[in-house]
């Protein structure tokens, strides 16, 4: 997938949205906004969600694990819309099996894997409203907009909250990679490793209790750590810092009681952990383009023939920018 106004590849092959997803998180978003599907941004989608009658057929794009369409959910059995909702995504989800504890709400949506926003499998004029949040700027745009079109019925609205490049987000997400950069240019896990195997040989016996080389080693593994703990202390979000050095932590303490192939086992997941990280952010940066990019998207659904158009600023508490809400709508035949 290219993502408009940068022209860069999207890695198709590796499909590290829906591996995130299977963990069961809610939110894409970066620590520290999650509350905001409790405030700030329930109460845009249950102002939207409000404008359509009962039996309405609704479409959330990008849905993820649902949080969007679960919202939906809710408003409509709280208000007695009895809605058809569905959720779809590009990548692998199965919100089935990644929110058991959530399956009274997960059960009423019906949940469409693999599904792109640019070739979605539903009818021509099935859903009197699409919804997405943080989803369509990770489409190809004008595509994604054309096949909007063709979804939506006569008057049919489209509601979407989308990240923006001088948004906290952003500014979070850009933080994040900064991290990932460090730990990977420090080569932590690596020298975790390497402690790991020569603690394990004298364990076994097969080396010098407090050889030269352990100890050179150890003094590796502390002088990264420190570096990464100071970082940690200066961030305003040290997220990737702290997941790092507690897998680190972690491969160490399991050591003594369950042996290498345990502590390897924790570098492994913490090395994976930080590439699927990296990706998602990059994914992020890319997604939210450049500035201005929100309102090229405005001028494209001006294009396609969306009309009552309309961008405004998304703020948690008021003041912290964290991405633009745009809504439209497909003119009826009148």
């Amino acid at each position: 997938m290219f993502s408009a106004y940068t022209g860069r590849m999207l890695n198709e092959e590796q499909d590290f949205w829906g591996e995130y997803w299977a963990a069961g998180p809610l939110t894409s978003m970066v620590d520290g906004f999650e509350t905001n599907y409790q405030g700030e941004l329930r109460d845009r989608w249950l102002q939207f969600f409000s404008v359509f009658p009962a039996r309405s057929r609704l479409l959330d794009i990008g849905t993820g694990n649902g949080a969007i369409a679960m919202l939906a959910a809710e408003y409509s059995r709280n208000e007695q819309r009895d809605f058809e909702l569905h959720g779809a995504d590009r990548a692998s989800i199965d919100p089935r099996r990644s929110l058991k504890e959530k399956a009274e709400l997960v059960a009423s949506i019906t949940f469409h894997s693999q599904a792109s926003a640019e070739n979605l499998p539903f009818e021509d004029q099935w859903f009197a409203g699409v919804s997405g949040q943080y989803a369509f700027e990770y489409t190809r745009h004008g595509a994604a907009l054309a096949e909007l079109w063709r979804v939506l019925e006569p008057d049919g609205r489209a509601c979407f909250i989308m990240h923006d490049h001088d948004s906290e987000v952003l500014r979070r997400g850009r933080e994040q990679l900064r991290q990932i950069e460090l730990i990977e240019k420090l080569k932590f896990y690596a020298a975790v490793d390497v402690l790991i195997e020569q603690i394990s040989l004298m364990n076994e016996g097969r080396a010098a209790a407090g050889n030269e080389d352990a100890e050179k080693s150890r003094h590796r593994v502390n002088e990264i750590a420190a570096r990464l703990g100071t970082e940690a202390s200066s961030s305003f979000s040290p997220e990737s810092l702290r997941l790092a050095m507690g897998f680190g932590s972690r491969a160490l303490e399991v050591l003594g009681s369950r042996g290498m192939a345990s502590a390897r086992e924790q570098t492994a997941r913490g090395r994976k952990e930080l590439a699927g990280a990296r990706l998602r952010y990059e994914d992020l940066a890319r997604a939210a383009g450049p500035a201005g990019q929100s309102e090229a998207i405005v001028a494209l659904a001006r294009e396609q023939g969306f009309v009552d158009l309309a961008l405004e600023p998304v703020k948690h508490d008021r003041s912290v920018l964290i991405g633009q809400q745009l809504t439209m709508q497909r003119p009826g035949k009148g």
